[in-house]
């Protein structure tokens, strides 16, 4: 379906963005009205919780993007299983861990704004070493490292930010700051695998049709019906997939290798894209870091905050 020529998704984009004008008059309503509103909106005006909220997040973008990314490339690229990809994504999951617990002794010494800094810069670390790692053949002890490296930098912020936004408010509007902080965590999530998606796959056409373009083993008559065969959009599939297709279609054996050979390529080259975003989205992320607090209200001033 295309309304008048359009994807229904802006139409869709467009009715979300209505439907949350709609709700935050509602809310301005009843307060005008001396009701009491579902959440109230002046929380948000508070630096130190917008600022955790902006980080959570952030950080529920990147780690959802990314966990998107990284099992289209065991899984389709590689080959693995779900289990098999299951276990190569574990250290994530142990560092993370093992951060979250260090974070809060960390806290003691160094400022929560530095803290969370260093989570952010070591995940866009992450993303740059788990780059260098998408080639054609795994190279296991480099992957393992990257996706540590991810869990600690990850680890290292969500020790944070938590204590940030209940810190930020009276015992009375805990409730609604968790509330708060459980939707930005999930619309982060929501939107890093709708956002790194759709630069995925969309890199991924736009890739293949490229290297078919160029590639002087294919002639420009299937060139122009792979142009109008995936002009639309192409899914992410193994390339025993694009092979066997291109066979059906009556393709000789020689072209059909040619064209598997440029969807791989494609498809390294649009995941290594979405890590680079994420790592982008990591780095972009440190701006909105200087409301963050040095420490949480009630420690001791002597703590070695730094920046």
């Amino acid at each position: 379906m295309a309304p008048f020529g359009f994807s229904l998704t802006v139409f869709v984009i467009g009715a979300g963005l209505l439907l949350l004008w709609g709700f935050t008059q509602w809310l301005d309503r009843r307060e005008r009205n001396g009701r009491d509103p579902l959440v109230h909106l002046a929380l948000l005006k508070i630096a130190p919780l917008r600022a955790g909220l902006i980080g959570l997040f952030s950080q529920n973008l990147i780690l959802m993007g990314i966990f998107f990314t990284i099992p289209l490339y065991l899984q389709l690229v590689i080959g693995l299983d779900a289990l098999e990809t299951g276990i190569q994504m574990l250290p994530v999951s142990i560092t993370m861990f093992i951060a979250s617990a260090a974070g809060s002794r960390l806290s003691a010494r160094f400022s929560i704004r530095s803290i969370v800094r260093v989570g952010l810069s070591t995940s866009a670390l992450a993303a740059a070493l788990l780059m260098a790692t998408i080639e054609p053949e795994l190279n296991n002890p480099s992957f393992l490292l990257s996706m540590a490296v991810l869990g600690v930098g990850m680890g290292l912020i969500a020790s944070q930010l938590g204590n940030v936004v209940q810190s930020s408010v009276d015992a009375s509007g805990r409730g609604e700051a968790g509330g708060l902080q459980f939707t930005g965590q999930q619309l982060g999530s929501s939107l890093g695998v709708a956002l790194l998606g759709a630069i995925v796959l969309s890199g991924l056409t736009a890739n293949f049709l490229d290297n078919v373009s160029e590639d002087d083993q294919i002639s420009s008559a299937v060139s122009e019906q792979v142009g109008v065969a995936v002009g639309g959009g192409i899914d992410f599939v193994s390339s025993d997939q694009i092979g066997a297709a291109a066979l059906e279609a009556g393709l000789d054996e020689s072209t059909s290798e040619s064209l598997v050979d440029d969807y791989e390529s494609a498809q390294l080259q649009a995941l290594k894209t979405g890590l680079l975003v994420a790592g982008f989205l990591a780095l972009l992320s440190l701006a909105f870091t200087k409301d963050l607090p040095r420490r949480l209200p009630g420690e001791p001033a002597d703590v070695d905050v730094g920046p």
